[in-house]
């Protein structure tokens, strides 16, 4: 499974379950920047208004093409919000659950 590398920079508001900003840079050099509710992260656990941010997380994604000539790669983040083109080096893999 792959994940792209991400930061949590701070939790948002309250209402259950709880939402963060979370940011990663595209291949552009861009800074993408969205909310999520704290139950989408892995890293959940640690995605409370009292933490110490930023938090570094991996968020599931699907690998929709790559290009190796750019190193870079398009990707279906797993917490629906879209299609992104990232560097290969922001990219890792999970361990198979």
């Amino acid at each position: 499974m792959t994940y792209l590398k991400a930061v949590a920079v701070r939790y948002e508001h309250d209402p259950f379950p709880g939402w963060v900003e979370a940011q990663f840079q595209q291949a552009d050099g861009s800074t993408a920047s969205f909310v999520a509710k704290v139950p989408e992260f892995q890293e959940y656990d640690r995605l409370t208004r009292d933490a110490v941010y930023p938090i570094h997380l991996e968020i599931t994604c699907d690998l929709v093409s790559i290009d190796r000539d750019r190193q870079v790669a398009t990707v279906d983040l797993c917490i629906g919000i879209g299609l992104y083109e990232v560097a290969l080096d922001q990219l890792g893999s999970l361990p198979d659950a």
